[in-house]
Formats: structure tokens, C-alpha cells, sequence
């Protein structure tokens, strides 16, 4: 089977599914490796859990408007009043404060992934990015501005126009900036379909809003604020997003930034509204009599719920999510002023609500099979057993599309247990651009064994299913191979041999959670990544692998106060000396020196060539460490495209040895004898 390749999606890209005789006899997951809490646990993941909380946001969003005009605009007894707008809202967005008490805690704190010595930086980041990714605190008072600004906006636009117009305006023109700006900064696919959806928001927004009503005479003003919403709606949405997505599955920082932002508002934002009170530009009011208040906290707390539903659907869903589901508050908001304010919908708005529902369906893709939410719930039901895993790539946080792949045999593992196949029926299926299609079906696949999946060949055709004996000894062999363990000589080496010490880490974008989710692959996984670098770092530093120790290997996650995942621990390289066997015509390098500035180097800068070839050499060593076990070889080919491999500052130590002097001889002095031979030497050579 050729490995995967990064590229444009191709009609080849396959997926395995088994499936058994008798369904009624399936006690469980057909994949014998996912438990039921494990199989719980990803169909209730962020990604699928996004388009619930984006239609709860909606639904509350209406209803909030409706209630939030009523206090601007509805009358009141005579010893009542409504609150002024800016303290309304800034009502509104305190319900963070919820969260202040469990991070006033250094364990809450420290969940949320903030640490000083740690910053919250991005791999990759610009200067504006890596500064407030840096310093959410500060961040959450840029947003905290930005989410009083736009809903400021709104607020005033919605006194001066219809409901209907105004969410028409804001959630329409919203919708086709996110859309613009997700192309350029998330790679949204620019498809004629969505295209259209776009333009059919823009237009069916207009329609379904009843344009021509307006409460006053600032028509022109409610439309200017009205697209000053929209502006700034964008602006927060996008930003947080581009800031924050490496945090995504992070529900601990949300809540904290949520603290954070709401903390803002007692902090400066109060202030503001003071100024405007003393520079008359907006009267201070608070709520008087008791169906005041209850609608102004009724109010708050529910656009407190809104703001929260939107941080996680901006978080867990694709860029036009959250956008294109508002879109459906236009026929809502309507629905809701023919209901309480008896205007009845003219035939154009019943046109331009239907234009903004298929709109939403068609930006979406909800038809199709790359529907994040149809996808999610069909990922996973008990007949499919999933294998290949780095077949697939998440674009844009949920939606999965295979990767460019050219397979024409498929290698399994047949048995029962992590990452095995428990199915003897196994349907191959290839992505055709739009969904998968079956390919490929075999019969009676062996268990317990290595099997190879012939699909270029006929179903049914003699050796289409093959097994592979020779790929299930070298298996056999290696778990009953004797591990090589050169601590038994580490005692001498550290006694007679120059050692240079170094602390080591491998950086990943993320880690799978088929890794992270059991212990045992965690710990097999680790072993590999230590066999595979006293490998790779032999062969850079011509040095023989026995000689190189690798300690205390961890793998470590964002939330334990890195910035991103990896695997640390620390290594030591024994020089060689002469006389060290070497195998296969190799020679080692034997001066302490010429290793310790290879090292410097690679570890002054891990992008040089050195640095390169050893991050390459370790992914080689991973690969063959893997290629025997199928679970550890699909989490090797998640992680493999953003591993980088950094060393630390490296430390030469020498043996100290004490040299015996050898003791000196005393000067002989010549003998008489010696002494008389001189003349008879002189007369030899002047007669010859």
C-alpha cells in the first residue's frame, strides 16, 4: 500500500468497513478496539456538539431581541423606566463572573492552560497574534471592546428600524464578510455553491425583512449601525478564532476568557459608561420598578448565554457555522413581530425567508455527505470499523475529506483488541468527490492473522485476500525479541568515555486521542520514539546506538503548561573511542569535540541541514519502529507532518582519570670499557 500523500482530494481515497453476518448478534462496536464509553465519548466531541449549541444561540438570540426593543422602546407606568442601553448591555455581558470564584484557584488557572513561564503562542504566529495569544488578559479587554461595540451598534440600530430589517442588514452582510475572510485566513473552499448561498442571504435578508418600516425618521442612521455591526460582529469572530483555534478543545480557557472578558466590563468598561453619563451623551439610568428589573436580568441572562453558545461554536465549528445558522433568526425575528406586533409578512418577505433557509442549507452543504453534522453521526454507528486513519485530515476544525491517496492493497491486522479488525466480512469504499461509494467487498477474511486486501483485483477473484506469513513472523519476532537494553554498560561507559548530555523534544500539531485515551499505547508509543532516537541520533552523530540513553520520556499536552504537545525528555550520547566495534564498514567519530559542536549546532538552530536530516533520520527510525503494529503506525502518520524535533543546549562532561608517572632511571655512566673503544673505533674508520 503507498502511504498518503498531502494534496487535492482524488476519487481513490479509501475507507474500510466491517460488517458481520448477523447484525442481531453484535454485542457491541464491530471495531473490537472502541469500548462503548470510548465510542460515547467521540460522538459527543466538540465538532458535533457546535451545530446544537449554534441553533440553541439562535433561538435564544431572537428572543432576546425581541425583549431587548421592548425595554428601548416599550411603554412604561409612569414610576417606571427602563435601563439606558450601554448599562443594559453591559448587563448583559456579565455573566462571566460565574467562573471568576473557580479561577481565583491555582488549580482552576492552571487548567486553563495560562502559565506566565508558558505563553499561549501558536506555532507559526505573527507579532500581533503572538502578542494576545501570549496575554489573554489583555486579549479578553480587546474583545470585551470589540462585543460592547457591535451590540452597541445593533442596539441603536434596532431602535430606529424594524427587528426584522436590522437583523436582516447585520446577520446577511455577516455572513458574506465571514465568508470572505474565512477564504483568505482559514482556506474556506470557494465552491459555486456557496457562492449562491451567499448571494441568496444577501437577498432573501432584504426581502424577508420588510425594509420600508421603520420606527423613526433616522432610516439612513439604523442602516449606517446596522452595517457597523456587521463590521465589528466579523471582526470578533474572525479574530478570536485566528488568536485562539490552537485552544479549541480547551473548555477550561474558554470559561477563563469568558472571566476575563466580563471582568473587563466592571473594570473599564463602567468607567466608560460613567464618562458618557458626564459628558451627556448618553443619560445614566438604571431600572425602576419590578418589571423593569426582571426584564433587564432576564435580558442579561440570557445574552450571557448567547455570548457563551457563540465562544464554543466559534471554537468547536467551521468559520460559517455560526454565522449562517443566525441566519435563520431573519424568519424567526419576523415570525416574532407578526405574533407580537401583528405585522403580517407580505409575499416578497415569505419569498426572502425561504431564499435565506436554502441559503443556510446550501453555504452549509447540509445535502451533501462533507456535512460536518451528517458525517459525525454516521461516522461511527456498530457495524463500521474504521482503519487508516491518516487517511483523513480535519479543514477548518470539523469537516473530514480524505487525503490524496493511491492505494491498491490494503494490509490488516485480523483479531480482537486495540487497533485489530474483529469483522470477516470487510467492504472497501472510494470517495467519489461528493460521497463513498462501495468499491470493493471481501468475503471470509481470516482471523488472527496479517491480511493483504487485493482491490485491484475482481471480487471474488483467487488471491484477492491473501495472508501475509511473512509479515506475521517478523511480528511474532520482534515481541519476542529481547529489547536492546545497554544499561548494563552503563556503569563502564560512564567510567572510561566523554559524555555529552542534552535535553530533546518533539513537537506535534496535536496528539490523536486513540493515543492519548489508553495508557498502554501511550507507553508503546514512547518506547518507540526512544528506540527510534538513540537511532537517529547514532546515525548523525556517527555514534553506536548502544552508547546513547535516553531519559525520562514523558509525553506532555498544552494543559500541563506547554505550548504545544510533545514528547520531552533528556538523552546521552558516550563518544566512542578507537577500538569500538563498528558494523558494516562503519567508522565512529571518536573526538569529543568534533560531537559536541555537531550537537551545538543542531541545537543553536533546528531548521540547519544537520538539524533537518536528524528530524528526517528520526521520522525513518518511527516509521520502521511502527510498521508491525497497525494502531502505532496510524498515530505515527497524524503526527508525523508537523513533528519537529528540538535539542537543548548540550553539556560535554570528561572522564577524570589519574595518570601514574612511570618512574625515571637514573643516569648510567659509561664504563671504562666503553670508554677505551672510542680510539679503536676512530682507527677502524680512518684506514677503511
Amino acid at each position: 500500500a503507498q502511504g498518503p500523500r498531502e494534496g487535492v482530494m482524488q476519487r481513490d481515497a479509501p475507507r474500510l468497513v466491517s460488517s458481520a453476518e448477523d447484525l442481531t448478534r453484535l454485542e457491541g462496536p464491530a471495531c473490537s478496539g472502541e469500548s462503548q464509553a470510548a465510542l460515547s465519548s467521540r460522538l459527543l466531541r466538540p465538532s458535533l456538539l457546535a451545530p446544537w449549541a449554534a441553533a440553541l444561540s439562535c433561538l435564544l438570540f431572537c428572543g432576546n431581541s425581541e425583549l431587548l426593543q421592548s425595554l428601548q422602546r416599550g411603554p412604561l407606568e409612569a414610576d417606571q423606566r427602563h435601563a439606558s442601553p450601554l448599562l443594559n448591555l453591559a448587563l448583559c455581558h456579565l455573566g462571566g463572573l460565574l467562573f471568576v470564584p473557580y479561577f481565583l484557584c491555582g488549580a482552576g488557572r492552571a487548567s486553563a492552560s495560562i502559565d506566565a513561564k508558558a505563553p499561549l503562542v501558536p506555532p507559526g504566529s505573527g507579532v500581533a497574534r503572538s502578542c494576545l495569544a501570549s496575554s489573554p488578559c489583555a486579549a479578553a479587554l480587546v474583545f470585551g471592546l470589540l462585543l460592547m461595540s457591535y451590540n452597541y451598534a445593533w442596539l441603536r440600530s434596532a431602535t430606529l428600524l424594524a427587528a426584522g430589517l436590522t437583523n436582516a442588514i447585520f446577520l446577511a452582510v455577516s455572513v458574506a464578510l465571514v465568508y470572505l475572510a474565512s477564504v483568505f485566513l482559514f482556506a474556506e473552499a470557494v465552491t459555486p455553491r456557496r457562492l449562491l448561498g451567499i448571494a441568496l442571504a444577501l437577498g432573501g435578508s432584504m426581502l424577508a425583512s420588510g425594509g420600508g418600516r421603520v420606527f423613526t425618521s433616522g432610516g439612513g442612521v439604523g442602516v449606517a449601525l446596522a452595517f457597523a455591526a456587521a463590521g465589528g460582529y466579523t471582526v470578533y469572530q474572525i479574530l478570536f478564532r485566528y488568536v485562539f483555534s490552537h485552544l479549541k478543545q480547551d473548555v477550561a480557557f474558554l470559561a477563563y476568557f469568558g472571566a476575563w472578558v466580563s471582568a473587563w466590563h466592571v473594570i473599564a468598561i463602567f468607567p466608560m459608561i460613567l464618562l458618557a453619563d458626564f459628558t451627556e451623551y448618553e443619560k445614566l439610568e438604571f431600572p425602576r420598578g419590578r418589571s423593569a428589573w426582571l426584564c433587564t436580568l432576564a435580558s442579561a441572562l440570557i445574552a450571557s448565554t448567547v455570548n457563551a453558545l457563540n465562544l464554543c461554536v466559534v471554537m468547536w465549528g467551521s468559520p460559517m457555522l455560526l454565522p449562517s445558522t443566525s441566519a435563520f433568526s431573519v424568519p424567526l425575528i419576523v415570525f416574532l413581530d407578526f405574533v407580537l406586533h401583528e405585522a403580517r409578512p407580505r409575499g416578497l418577505e415569505l419569498l426572502g425567508h425561504s431564499l435565506v433557509v436554502l441559503s443556510v442549507v446550501l453555504i452549509m452543504q447540509l445535502g451533501s455527505s462533507s456535512s460536518s453534522l451528517g458525517r459525525s453521526l454516521k461516522q461511527y454507528p456498530n457495524t463500521e470499523a474504521w482503519l487508516g486513519i491518516a487517511f483523513y485530515k480535519l479543514v477548518a476544525g470539523t469537516n473530514v475529506d480524505p487525503r490524496a491517496v493511491d492505494v491498491n492493497c490494503v494490509v490488516m491486522l485480523q483479531g480482537s483488541g486495540m487497533g485489530k479488525n474483529g469483522s470477516s466480512n470487510v467492504t472497501v469504499e472510494r470517495w467519489d468527490g461528493k460521497v463513498f461509494r462501495r468499491y470493493r467487498k471481501f468475503y471470509n477474511v481470516p482471523g488472527g492473522e496479517f491480511v493483504r486486501l487485493r482491490l485491484d483485483a475482481a471480487e471474488g477473484a483467487e488471491g484477492a485476500v491473501a495472508v501475509d506469513s511473512q509479515r506475521k513472523v517478523l511480528l511474532l519476532q520482534a515481541q519476542a525479541a529481547a529489547a536492546s537494553d545497554p544499561a548494563l554498560q552503563r556503569d563502564r561507559l560512564t567510567t572510561d568515555n566523554a559524555r555529552i548530555q542534552a535535553t530533546v523534544s518533539m513537537f506535534v500539531a496535536s496528539w490523536p486521542a486513540e493515543l492519548t485515551s489508553s495508557i498502554a499505547v501511550t507507553n508503546s508509543f514512547l518506547a518507540n520514539f526512544v528506540a527510534s532516537l538513540r537511532e537517529a541520533l547514532g546515525a548523525e552523530l556517527q555514534q553506536p546506538a548502544p552508547q546513547i540513553f535516553v531519559d525520562g520520556a514523558t509525553l506532555q499536552s498544552p494543559t500541563l503548561g506547554l505550548a504545544r504537545p510533545a514528547i520531552v525528555g533528556a538523552f546521552t550520547v558516550y563518544v566512542a573511542k578507537e577500538g569500538d566495534a563498528a558494523l558494516l564498514g562503519k567508522t565512529w567519530e571518536t573526538d569529543n569535540k568534533v560531537v559536541l559542536k555537531k550537537t551545538t549546532e543542531i541545537s543553536q538552530d533546528p531548521f540547519n541541514v544537520d538539524a533537518l536530516l536528524l528530524t528526517d533520520q528520526l521520522k525513518t527510525e518511527l516509521r520502521r519502529a511502527t510498521r508491525l503494529d497497525p494502531l502505532q503506525a496510524s498515530i505515527l502518520a497524524q503526527v508525523e507532518a508537523g513533528l519537529e524535533l528540538q535539542l537543548g543546549a548540550p553539556v560535554l562532561t570528561v572522564p577524570y582519570t589519574v595518570v601514574a608517572q612511570p618512574p625515571s632511571a637514573a643516569p648510567q655512566e659509561n664504563s671504562a670499557s666503553e670508554q677505551d673503544q672510542i680510539p679503536i673505533y676512530v682507527g677502524i674508520l680512518s684506514g677503511a
